[in-house]
């Protein structure tokens, strides 16, 4: 497999393609189903791409297909190069390979956030949503089956640098939706940095990066029942999300204040592109519960409140906080923001940014949402900016 066949494709025209085949009914949803098997260059890609994925626990994730494990060194099933039998899809004709992620630590009650487990959720979600961006470079159909499994069919891929059809202008620079920057670079080139500078991130970098990581795209969704279809023709977003729900909000935390991400006007009904004001100065008023109310015992400094409760912490100029909303569980809600985070590092790579991923506690979900007044409950910081040499 030669890397340079996907090397035109820029990560931004990925993030705003989509390439589906929409639940386990099989609807097509951002693509059309291809007529011809997957070949050997299409599946070694997605693997690729699964074996550079930005790791952010030391839990092992192993990559299985049709009971055989695959070789993250070799590229291998088995010591043997991917030579695959496809399983046929249902209610297809289209062969698929099935894609399952195990690992070696049995699986226990998923809450929120605990100390060590979060992080494999939400690695295992960046895991999966690497492979939706390999897709639509690839040209390869991806559906989800309960978290675990994936199966990849042959599609022609939705590539559009058009946005959504319903759009108003927000208070953000139009995000970028083609780019020149080569998804394959950014993918090979993403690493964890240690420290960063004081220059702050512009607005542009930093709607770019919202944009990734929630940002509504010309695609339209397919909302799911058990027992049958509920909506069609929702808005669709830069991630996927169980049944289009989309339970994943992004807050910014800067010296001016904490923001959070609208991609959506609500008085207008159409998508945008805005920064909502949650609070504006660096100074909070910290409070502590006691005796069945909340009080204000002292003051502080954000970015140094945000320090005192995630120790590992880095200093950055710019943090951005991947939180859920609550309409989905704990499972789902995870996996939903290791897809984000994926997209915020891969496009803070893209614009020549640092960034990296800091998954939080239970305790430390507790104290951040409570000292920083947010609705919706934390589950990873991102701190952003430019790398110290």
């Amino acid at each position: 497999m030669t890397l340079e066949t996907y090397a035109n494709v820029s990560l931004e025209l990925a993030l705003n393609s989509r390439v589906s085949t929409g639940g386990w009914k099989g609807i097509e949803r951002g693509g059309k189903l291809g007529n011809q098997p997957l070949t050997l260059d299409q599946v070694e890609f997605v693997f690729w791409c699964l074996q550079h994925t930005p790791h952010i626990s030391k839990e092992p994730i192993v990559i299985e297909c049709g009971g055989k494990r695959f070789d993250n060194e070799t590229r291998s099933l088995n010591g043997k190069k991917i030579l695959l039998e496809p399983i046929q899809y249902p209610s297809t004709k289209h062969p698929s390979i099935r894609l399952q992620w195990s690992t070696e630590k049995k699986l226990r009650k998923v809450a929120f956030s605990t100390d060590n487990e979060n992080a494999y959720w939400v690695e295992r979600g960046m895991g999966q949503e690497m492979v939706h961006i390999a897709g639509a470079i690839a040209q390869v159909g991806v559906n989800m089956i309960g978290g675990m499994y994936v199966d990849l069919v042959p599609m022609v891929p939705y590539f559009t640098q058009s946005p959504p059809e319903k759009y108003r202008r927000g208070n953000l620079p139009d995000p970028i939706r083609d780019g020149k920057n080569s998804a394959v670079d950014c993918i090979n080139k993403w690493k964890n940095p240690e420290t960063f500078t004081e220059e702050k991130v512009s607005r542009a970098q930093l709607g770019q990066l919202l944009w990734a990581g929630i940002g509504c795209t010309p695609h339209k969704t397919v909302r799911y029942h058990r027992y049958g279809t509920l909506a069609i023709g929702g808005q669709g977003k830069t991630i996927p999300s169980a049944s289009a729900t989309y339970t994943t909000t992004l807050y910014i935390i800067e010296e001016e204040g904490i923001f959070k991400y609208l991609n959506w006007d609500e008085e207008k009904d159409v998508a945008t592109h805005s920064l909502g004001i949650v609070r504006t100065g660096n100074i909070l008023k910290i409070g502590e519960y006691r005796d069945g109310g909340w009080i204000y015992t002292r003051t502080g400094e954000l970015s140094k409140e945000i320090q005192k409760i995630v120790s590992k912490i880095s200093k950055a100029p710019t943090y951005i906080v991947v939180a859920s909303n609550g309409k989905l569980g704990p499972y789902l809600s995870l996996m939903e923001a290791g897809y984000s985070a994926l997209h915020i590092v891969l496009q803070a790579q893209a614009l020549h940014l640092a960034s990296n991923i800091q998954v939080i506690s239970q305790i430390q979900m507790t104290k951040i949402k409570g000292t920083l007044g947010l609705n919706d409950s934390p589950i990873v910081i991102i701190p952003v900016g430019f790398k110290r040499n």
